[in-house]
């Protein structure tokens, strides 16, 4: 199965989030945004040729995972999970960073993403809402 490739990142100019691929040139960063056709779904051979500079700080890779809403899960967003069924001997819940561990495994926290996911719900991002990791688990 393939993963689709897309990034996300915040425009400079306007602080508003554009969703597409990623270029780098000279330094800065661009992210090509999609034409979403009239029936919603984005399609990869209806590309606009608009770029976005965003601010390189705040680009975060697609990881191909979604939460218990169907919502695309990004590096940098924070999860929220609830309902873990081991939570009790273990302290599971709570609010954690999606990001990758030192062996390059997709993580919230110190938990794997793929085997959390269906208790995760994305509730923002750590450049927008870092006080959502104020109290957390990890």
């Amino acid at each position: 199965m393939n993963r689709e490739i897309k990034f996300r990142g915040k425009q400079i100019d306007n602080s508003k989030w554009v969703h597409g691929d990623l270029r780098q040139v000279e330094g800065r960063c661009f992210i090509m945004d999609y034409d979403i056709g009239d029936d919603g779904i984005t399609d990869h051979q209806r590309v606009f040729n608009i770029h976005y500079e965003v601010d390189p700080e705040t680009v975060g890779q697609y990881t191909g995972l979604k939460d218990i809403n169907q919502k695309d899960i990004y590096e940098g967003d924070i999860v929220q999970i609830q309902g873990h069924p081991f939570e009790g001997p273990m302290q599971i819940n709570g609010n954690y960073e999606v990001g990758y561990n030192d062996r390059m495994e997709l993580c919230c926290g110190s938990l794997l993403l793929h085997r959390e996911r269906h208790y995760a719900t994305v509730i923002g991002n750590k450049f927008e809402n870092p006080s959502l990791l104020e109290v957390t688990n990890e």
